[in-house]
């Protein structure tokens, strides 16, 4: 990013070489007497930044609601897939013990793990 001092310095180091040649332009000192240079020049820098990549589970400043439901609806998204697959083979299999471990720990893996147990007894027609 170009900050606009450093660029309005650049212009004016430039139009002072330019008007400091030698002989007699309206930079030398034969007729800085008798004429002024007045540099004048707008300058309007606009950058944009456009974030890589944004996370959207990064723990804002306030906390909103917005935000609360984006989490649950990840933790229910992963809770969900394990629960599907204990429907769809009929037993508690190591991917589906893997997925609640990266949302639940201790005493409530242990209950949610005993959960999709008995998920794996039932009739996937009742879900």
């Amino acid at each position: 990013m170009v900050r606009p001092a450093a660029l309005a310095l650049c212009v004016m180091i430039v139009a002072g070489a330019a008007c400091s040649g030698g002989g007699g332009g309206a930079g030398s000192a034969a007729n800085l007497a008798t004429s002024s240079v007045v540099a004048t020049s707008a300058v309007t820098v606009t950058t944009t930044t456009t974030p890589a990549t944004i996370d959207p589970y990064a723990i804002p400043k306030v906390i909103d609601a917005a935000y609360v439901n984006r989490v649950l609806a990840a933790l229910y998204a992963v809770d969900g897939d394990a629960v599907r697959e204990v429907l769809a083979s009929g037993q508690v299999e190591a991917s589906a013990i893997s997925k609640q471990s990266q949302i639940f720990s201790g005493d409530q893996l242990a209950i949610e793990l005993r959960n999709l147990a008995l998920v794996s007894k039932d009739d996937p027609s009742l879900y």
